[in-house]
C-alpha cells in the first residue's frame, strides 16, 4: 500500500520493466504449441513445453505477468478449504482429494524447479492458516476443518512420499 495515497499497489507491477518487452510479431510463426496468456499459468506451461524440447509461443494481449499474477503475494498453498468443500458437495470426496493432492504436487514441483535452477527467491516452506474476519464465519471454518480432516491423511501420506522421493 502506498503510504502517501493509501492506494494498494503491487510490488511486482511496480518493480517489473514497464509495458511489453517484445514488439508484436510482424510475420507468421510456426511452433509446436501456442500458449494463450502470459500470466503465471501460461508462462509455466510455456516453460514446461520448451523444457520438453518443443517449440512454443506464448501469446499475451496485455502486459506479461500482470492481472491476478501481478497482484499476488507469490504464495503457493494447498489450503483451499472452501474449494475442497465445494468439490466434495458438487462431485465427491475423491474429487476433493484429487484437488488437494494436485495442489500439493504443484508446490513440490515448484520447489524442485527453484532448487534445480538455483533461483534465489527466498523460497520457504511455512504453515498456512485460514482465519475468520467475522465471528459469524467461525462455524463455517469449523465445518471446513471437519471436512478437510477427511482427506488430510491422504495429503500427509502424499507429502511424506514426495519428500522421500
Amino acid at each position: 500500500m502506498d503510504k502517501h495515497t493509501g492506494e494498494r499497489r503491487s510490488y511486482w507491477i511496480e518493480t517489473a520493466p514497464p509495458g511489453n518487452l517484445h514488439p508484436s510479431q510482424a510475420a507468421d510463426v510456426t511452433v509446436d504449441v501456442a500458449v494463450i496468456g502470459a500470466r503465471i499459468a501460461g508462462l509455466s506451461i510455456a516453460w514446461e513445453v520448451a523444457r520438453s524440447g518443443r517449440s512454443v509461443a506464448d501469446l499475451e494481449a496485455d502486459r506479461i505477468a500482470a492481472g491476478v499474477t501481478g497482484h499476488t503475494t507469490a504464495k503457493l498453498t494447498a489450503l483451499h478449504a472452501f474449494v475442497h468443500d465445494r468439490l466434495r458437495r458438487t462431485r465427491d470426496i475423491e474429487a476433493a482429494k484429487l484437488y488437494g493432492r494436485s495442489q500439493t504436487e504443484v508446490i513440490h514441483h515448484a520447489a524442485a524447479i527453484v532448487e534445480e535452477l538455483g533461483i534465489e527467491c527466498d523460497w520457504e516452506d511455512t504453515a498456512a492458516f485460514t482465519y475468520a474476519a467475522a465471528a459469524q464465519k467461525i462455524e463455517d471454518l469449523r465445518v471446513q476443518l471437519a471436512r478437510a480432516e477427511d482427506f488430510a491423511a491422504t495429503l500427509r501420506t502424499r507429502l511424506e512420499h514426495t519428500t522421500r522421493s
